[in-house]
């Protein structure tokens, strides 16, 4: 039997992976080790936790940029079989398991989140809302998390809600 050559299912080729930070923007392909996305029904955003080994201390409060929080990471990669690219911004959420690597320098994992869970954080609505429930869904994607172009199942059920100062998924969820 002849042997045949499958490609395989998740192994990725990262095309970009450039971090804004506050002195200016870094190539880090070349620095990180893991990269886990997240992506579920079970979560309203998509989430990363990337893995760096930063042997030179080029991304410490000593190096040629910073990591506090909030920097911007623009990613691009394609799957091996797949002819289009998937690009997505993440944010810097926390960094995590610092640890020195002997004479490699420092490790560390960067939780990374998208701009709608960086809104959803930072807004709480307090509002009376009234009409069908999908009508009061677009609205808040719209107006608060700003993602204009979501479909969203048409309901025929209407609902008058007043939200007591909450989160924009706490409320659609």
């Amino acid at each position: 039997m002849e042997a045949t050559n499958f490609p395989l299912p998740f192994k990725f080729e990262i095309k970009k992976m450039m971090l804004k930070t506050s002195k200016g923007i870094v190539d880090i392909r070349g620095l990180m080790t893991e990269l886990k996305l997240t992506q579920s029904i079970f979560e309203n955003t998509m989430s990363a936790k990337m893995k760096i080994l930063d042997s030179n201390d080029r991304l410490s409060t000593d190096g040629d940029f910073i990591i506090t929080g909030g920097e911007i990471l623009d990613v691009e990669f394609k799957a091996q079989n797949d002819k289009k690219s998937f690009k997505k911004v993440f944010y810097v959420d926390k960094i995590t398991n610092i640890k020195k690597e002997s004479n490699k320098g420092k490790s560390y994992i960067l939780d990374l989140v998208t701009s709608e869970e960086i809104l959803n954080n930072k807004i709480k609505i307090s509002k009376a809302f009234t009409g069908k429930i999908s009508n009061t869904i677009e609205t808040i994607l719209k107006e608060y998390l700003q993602i204009p172009d979501r479909k969203v199942e048409k309901t025929k059920n209407s609902l008058n809600y007043i939200s007591p100062y909450i989160a924009p998924f706490k409320l659609i969820n």
